[in-house]
């Protein structure tokens, strides 16, 4: 009878510590990736329009922002592709454009490119 009783009680610790091992875990939130970005022309001239576009998307497959910034110039439109324009564009030379994407949880990654204006 004892050794029964101790055999019960070992398959009972065996089955509770196996339980105690399946936690659900929530997953981590993850920023979303920007795959590619290009200028069209990369090379343009002062009051030239530059294409700029991009491919971007979320780990968890919801929504994302495009948020397009430069130095000097202005941008047309919103989303992954966008017109840069140099009309206004103060300097001639290298021009800095970022992107950032942003998630609906506010997680964001961001990258850059260059256009030469002569």
């Amino acid at each position: 009878m004892k050794s029964k009783t101790l055999v019960l009680i070992g398959i009972a610790l065996v089955v509770i510590a196996g339980c105690s091992g399946n936690q659900i875990t929530n997953p981590v939130n993850q920023p979303p990736l920007i795959t590619a970005m290009a200028v069209t022309p990369e090379q343009a001239h002062l009051g030239d329009l530059v294409t700029v576009s991009s491919s971007a998307h979320d780990p968890e497959s919801q929504n994302v922002t495009f948020n397009w910034t430069a130095t000097f110039g202005y941008f047309i439109g919103s989303g992954p592709t966008v017109t840069f324009n140099t009309i206004y564009c103060c300097v001639v030379g290298v021009n800095e454009i970022t992107l950032t994407v942003t998630d609906p949880q506010g997680n964001s990654t961001e990258r850059k490119i260059w256009v030469s204006i002569e």
